[in-house]
């Protein structure tokens, strides 16, 4: 027992957990951050507990009310309306399948306290947390598992290398600031799928077969094009002999095992025609309506090279392990031509979809849950014991970490840069404003453009003082009724500032119904650089995406706000708004 509480003590990955329960807990764990637990695209994975089990209600109408009553939140952008009028969840239920015990275990708990079941007080965004961490901590043991089983001879670096690689990558950001996104579950998920797939390698018992079936739904049920797990299957069984070997096994011994396997996965799939047919009446619903991929023109160089999203330019520890791959080659031709088929198609997939940078607040988010197969060539750099090399990891460790840190403190937005932002905010000498550095652009509406106003297109320099608190701006009335028209706008302008930054003046987009019941508004800080424009003129352009999938606003207004009343120039103003039906 001694002994095991000694190991323990000077095990890497126990501190790392020590240190991500500690982080988890103390980032998001007080009063007024739990309502902030449940956010963003999280909001619609875990909609799904409390509209079926408390409210009973496939409208999501009881359940958003009691999101906005209980956490203030009225951004509930994961609902949508049909043709039909119904509205339904466009997101996946597979989060809010792996959430459902420490569900139950927040409508338990508040019973017994005597407290409202209602889905969105403390307790129960104080359990989602609780679950996160779980699926984080479980995905960090699947983690050093597999990699200790898939590279024996490195069993002494292994425990070493899972911190390096959680700084250095987005995996840390994705565990403490967002667990509410997808990427912690399907790392844990891709955890499991490969734990089991090495059972079956050794040994195929259809019990293994048929958790692998029912892992692998729900992986798709988390986040459907991960289904592409299925293309590491060869790099992990690691030779063309074995992969043979268990295709026997598997497919032709009877067709039992593969019967299995088949059952398990169709059980979970099943559960989402179920769902679909709850909310809509419906047995298939494309949820995603007004969205999908551009196939024959994904944004894949930006996805791989680009400041604003680019996987090696913000994690360049990936750049280690495409020239692991080059030895990888030398060693197993086989493992070599997968892996990358592996990393080339999701990337492809990844870089298609419309909303190509997919907003990510940190680093190239859907890429996130892969590093658990993309670093994996890396360890054939160690083959050489290549010293410099734990130098090189070092480095881009502390870099992760000072991102991290960027991020945690405000230094900028998102972390989306364009080139000059990008090496000025490495200046870690030097000190600088909260929210430096800002982003301005999304990617463009999917769909044909049909329609396209300008609004207003002023050219004449304009002072705008201190006292002016709405210098500039334009109106729009927007069609009704609508079905699956979208709209985006775009905003271009120069400017000049005579402070030293420019903080508190913003590009307002509200877009509205008539009585303000239904509304998005965005914000977005008037720079890409808060220093920029002290002594030229800095050309800006803004480009943003009208949330309305309920179709009920019917105006917009886009214009500046000088909110924190400081004196500065524009020029050049463009506003133009564009609507797009959808392919």
């Amino acid at each position: 027992m001694n002994k095991s509480i000694f190991k323990l003590a000077y095990s890497p990955l126990f501190w790392l957990a020590l240190i991500l329960a500690f982080s988890v807990l103390t980032k998001n764990g007080s009063s007024d951050n739990l309502k902030q637990v449940i956010r963003s695209d999280g909001r619609g994975y875990y909609a799904y507990l409390p509209a079926f089990f408390i409210y009973d209600d496939p409208s999501f109408s009881k359940s958003s009310e009691a999101e906005k009553r209980i956490t203030g939140s009225d951004d509930q952008y994961y609902l949508f309306k049909d043709g039909k009028g119904k509205i339904h969840n466009k997101y996946f239920p597979g989060i809010a399948i792996l959430q459902a015990p420490f569900f139950g275990l927040g409508c338990t708990v508040s019973w017994l306290m005597g407290r409202e079941i209602n889905g969105y007080s403390n307790l129960f965004q104080f359990f989602f947390l609780l679950g996160s961490l779980f699926y984080s901590l479980l995905g960090m043991y699947f983690f050093q598992k597999c990699l200790k089983s898939l590279f024996p001879e490195h069993l002494k670096k292994i425990p070493w290398l899972i911190p390096i690689f959680y700084f250095a990558t987005p995996l840390w950001y994705y565990c403490i600031i967002t667990p509410n996104f997808t990427h912690l579950y399907s790392f844990f998920l891709f955890g499991l799928f490969t734990f089991l797939l090495l059972k079956i390698k050794e040994s195929s018992h259809w019990q293994q077969v048929l958790l692998l079936g029912l892992v692998t739904g729900l992986i798709t049920l988390v986040r459907p094009t991960n289904i592409l797990v299925i293309f590491v299957i060869p790099f992990i069984l690691g030779s063309p002999e074995k992969l043979k070997s268990v295709w026997n096994e598997i497919i032709l011994n009877k067709g039992f095992k593969i019967a299995c396997a088949l059952f398990a996965y169709s059980s979970v799939i099943i559960f989402l025609l179920f769902i679909w047919r709850w909310q809509t009446g419906e047995w298939f619903v494309w949820s995603y309506k007004g969205e999908g991929f551009n196939w024959t023109q994904p944004h894949f160089w930006e996805n791989l090279f680009s400041f604003r999203i680019g996987l090696f330019v913000h994690t360049p520890l990936l750049l280690l392990a495409v020239l692991g791959s080059y030895f990888l080659y030398k060693k197993s031709t086989f493992q070599f031509v997968f892996w990358w088929i592996y990393f080339l198609l999701n990337m492809w997939v990844i870089s298609a979809w419309w909303c190509w940078d997919y907003e990510s607040p940190f680093g190239n988010r859907p890429t996130t849950e892969h590093i658990f197969f993309l670093v994996m060539p890396l360890f054939e750099l160690f083959d050489k014991n290549r010293r410099w090399l734990w130098g090189v990891l070092l480095l881009l460790s502390l870099l992760g970490i000072y991102r991290f840190q960027q991020s945690a403190s405000g230094a900028f937005t998102v972390q989306r840069f364009t080139a000059g932002s990008y090496f000025k905010s490495l200046q870690f000498w030097k000190s600088y404003p909260v929210s430096r550095f800002n982003f301005t652009l999304s990617p463009e509406v999917f769909g044909t453009k049909i329609s396209e106003d300008l609004l207003l297109d002023f050219q004449n320099e304009k002072e705008i003082r201190a006292e002016e608190e709405f210098p500039l701006g334009s109106e729009a009335k927007l069609d009704l009724p609508r079905s699956f028209e979208r709209y985006g706008y775009r905003v271009e302008l120069d400017k000049k500032i005579s402070d030293d930054f420019l903080d508190g003046v913003y590009l307002v987009m509200d877009a509205s119904d008539e009585n303000l019941s239904h509304r998005h508004y965005v914000a977005t800080a008037l720079y890409n650089d808060c220093f920029e424009g002290k002594k030229e003129w800095k050309h800006l352009v803004f480009e943003g995406i009208i949330h309305d999938n309920l179709q009920k606003f019917d105006r917009v207004k886009i214009y500046i706000w000088n909110q924190n009343h400081r004196h500065l120039w524009v020029k050049n103003v463009k506003i133009t708004l564009c609507e797009y039906l959808a392919d």
